[in-house]
C-alpha cells in the first residue's frame, strides 16, 4: 500500500502523504493566513476541524477567498 494519495487541489492532481489533515496540507502549500474557506468535495469544513479532518485518495479540496460586498 503506497503512503500517497492523490487529490485535487483547487482543480489541479497534487499528490500528499497518507493521514494528511487539511491544516498540514494548507501549511505545505503557504495557505495559513488571511481570509479564506476550505470546501473537500463541496462541502463547507469549519476552520476547528482543519487539524482533525484527513484527505482521503480523489478528495476535491478547494480554498475560496471570502469575498464582502454589499
Amino acid at each position: 500500500m503506497s503512503d500517497v494519495i492523490t487529490i485535487i487541489f483547487n482543480g489541479e492532481q497534487s499528490n500528499v502523504k497518507q493521514g494528511c489533515s487539511i491544516a498540514d496540507y494548507l501549511q505545505q502549500v503557504d495557505v495559513v493566513t488571511g481570509r479564506f474557506i476550505v470546501a473537500i468535495n463541496d462541502e463547507f469544513v469549519p476552520k476547528s476541524h482543519y487539524d482533525s479532518t484527513v484527505l482521503k485518495e480523489n478528495d476535491a479540496f478547494d480554498v475560496l477567498s471570502a469575498i464582502s460586498g454589499g
